[in-house]
Parts: structure tokens; C-alpha cells; sequence
């Protein structure tokens, strides 16, 4: 019984894992009124589900992030933040392993 328990765990765990599948997103945050890069930005993804953190990272000194990680979900939040600044949400599919969303431009 317990060899077949153990089976099932296992089987059951790569199954979840066979799911998921890698992605990559990428991006160029600025601000809105004069379109200079933002440094130490933090961008982070959580799921659609159930609001569970995925990833995060900080932008670089050229305003550039990149989001590494894998999941099974098809759709995540995106979500940019910066003291003073507005916060900036947007869903991203997950539909291809790199995805590149462009330039996001934050308000006061």
C-alpha cells in the first residue's frame, strides 16, 4: 500500500510539473511626462486566481526588467510600482516563453 501511495505522490507531482511551462517578460518602464528610464522600479506578476506571487525583480539603471520563472496559468497580473508614482496593472497571456510588453510609461 504504501509503495503504491508513494507511486500515485509521484506521479501526481510530475504531472504538475509537466504542466508548467517557462516564460520570460520583458519591458522598458519611463515616466509619462518626460520619458526618462526609471531605475529600481519593482515589477512583479502574480497569479489571476488567487493573488499568489510568482516573480518579481527591479529595473535596471536603463529603466529594463525581465521576468524569469515558469508556470501552468495562461494569463498573470502585472503589476509596476515606484514611490510617488501611480501604480500600473496589466494581465499578460502567457502564450509564448519570451514575451516582450513593450514600453510603460507611469503617471503622477
Amino acid at each position: 500500500m504504501r509503495k503504491l501511495l508513494l507511486f500515485a505522490t509521484l506521479l501526481f507531482v510530475s504531472f504538475l510539473f509537466y504542466q508548467s511551462k517557462d516564460f520570460k517578460i520583458t519591458g522598458l518602464l519611463v515616466a509619462a511626462e518626460d520619458q526618462y528610464p526609471f531605475e529600481s522600479e519593482t515589477v512583479f506578476v502574480q497569479r489571476v486566481k488567487d493573488s499568489s506571487l510568482v516573480t518579481y525583480t527591479i529595473s535596471d539603471k536603463d529603466g529594463k526588467f525581465t521576468l524569469d520563472n515558469s508556470t501552468a496559468d495562461q494569463e498573470l497580473n502585472l503589476f509596476v510600482s515606484y514611490v510617488g508614482y501611480k501604480t500600473h496593472f496589466q494581465k499578460v497571456k502567457i502564450d509564448k516563453e519570451v514575451k516582450d510588453i513593450g514600453t510603460i510609461s507611469l503617471d503622477i
